[in-house]
């Protein structure tokens, strides 16, 4: 109760356990340097990431599916997220959604800004952020939908 509700908890909160405190998440998003996340750290981790893309890969060639990755907008710009996963996957099997056009008309069309899209303390989606993301790939995805053969009509 204290930490959701007075100020001076949290920065408490923060002074004590640090920028890896899950209280300092859910508060301020921290930066990657705050995580001790770097280029060395991120390298490290390229092996991990590709392998499991690989595995992916070789799952949806396995059957019968499409693969569709759409990439969650970053609160830098709606295309963050697509350009990162577009520079670390190949072609292969994956369709690649790009959410970022779909959700800027429907931002226009209510003259709403990216920022409207986000929680202000950290980088997640809220309720219409995710709406308009949910509709995003729905709208990306419908073309290829089986589309509903008409009941017959009981006379």
């Amino acid at each position: 109760y204290l930490f959701d509700h007075l100020f001076l908890v949290r920065l408490l909160t923060l002074a004590v356990e640090g920028p890896r405190s899950l209280h300092h998440i859910q508060f301020v998003q921290p930066s990657a340097a705050e995580l001790g996340i770097d280029d060395a750290a991120r390298q490290r981790r390229m092996p991990d990431l590709t392998r499991a893309l690989g595995d992916l890969d070789r799952i949806a060639r396995s059957c019968a599916c499409r693969f569709v990755v759409a990439p969650v907008p970053a609160k830098v710009g709606l295309d963050g997220s697509l350009r990162v996963f577009q520079e670390r996957v190949r072609a292969g099997v994956f369709e690649i959604f790009d959410v970022a056009p779909v959700m800027q008309r429907r931002l226009d069309a209510r003259g709403l800004a990216l920022h409207d899209l986000f929680f202000e303390h950290d980088a997640h989606l809220d309720v219409l952020g995710n709406e308009l993301f949910g509709e995003a790939v729905f709208e990306l995805l419908a073309p290829a939908l089986p589309r509903p053969r008409a009941a017959a009509r009981l006379e």
